[in-house]
C-alpha cells in the first residue's frame, strides 16, 4: 500500500504536478516500507512549514491510499512529463540492498581509477551499463523483439529514477562530494 496527495491522484495523463516521494524503512523486512508521495504544490507548502507535516497540511493534501502498482504508475507518468519536478528515492529491486550498493560503489571506484576525463569515463560507463542491460534483457525476455518497447520503457524509467535520486543528492551535497582529498 502507498499514500499519495489528492492532487497527484487527480492529475490527468498530461498534467505535470511533480512527484515528491518519502520512503520510510519501517523494519528490516523489505515488505514493510511506507511509500508516500505528494505534488509540487504540497511540497512548497511543506517547505514553508519547516518540512514537518501538520494536521492542516495533511488535510489540504488529502492523502489517498493506493496500491503500489498505482503508486509506481503515477511516479512513472510524472517522470515522463517533468522529471525536473521530482524528488524520489531509488529503491533497488535486489532485496539485499547493502550488497547492491556495495557492488555499485565498487564499480564507481573502478571508474574513478580510469585515466582520461570524467566525460569520457562517464560515456564509457553509461555505454557499458546499457550494453549489460541489453544482455540482461535478452537473457530474461521471452520474446525480445515483441517486447522491445516494453523493455526500453522499463530500463529507461529505472535509469531515470536512479539518475533523479542521485542528481538531487549531488545538488544537496555538492560541496561535500567535490572536496579534493
Amino acid at each position: 500500500m502507498a499514500h499519495v496527495c489528492q492532487h497527484l491522484l487527480a492529475a490527468g495523463d498530461d498534467e505535470a504536478v511533480g512527484f515528491y516521494q518519502s520512503f520510510i524503512d519501517l523494519d528490516e523486512d523489505r515488505d514493510t516500507h511506507a511509500y508516500e508521495a505528494w505534488c509540487q504544490a504540497c511540497d512548497n507548502k511543506l517547505i514553508k512549514a519547516g518540512n514537518q507535516w501538520n494536521e492542516l497540511l495533511s488535510q489540504q493534501a488529502g492523502f489517498k491510499t493506493v496500491c503500489r502498482s498505482c503508486f509506481d504508475d503515477l511516479k512513472d507518468q510524472q517522470m515522463l512529463l517533468n522529471p525536473a519536478a521530482m524528488d524520489i528515492t531509488y529503491v533497488p529491486e535486489n532485496p539485499d540492498t547493502q550488497a547492491f550498493f556495495d557492488l555499485a560503489d565498487g564499480l564507481i571506484n573502478q571508474a574513478n581509477d580510469f585515466p582520461g576525463s570524467i566525460a569520457d569515463t562517464c560515456e564509457s560507463f553509461a555505454f557499458a551499463a546499457a550494453r549489460y542491460a541489453a544482455f540482461e534483457a535478452t537473457a530474461h525476455a521471452k520474446d525480445v523483439q515483441a517486447d522491445k518497447a516494453e523493455i526500453i520503457d522499463y530500463f529507461t524509467l529505472r535509469f531515470k529514477e536512479m539518475f533523479i535520486d542521485n542528481l538531487n543528492d549531488y545538488i544537496e551535497n555538492q560541496s561535500d562530494y567535490l572536496k579534493k582529498p
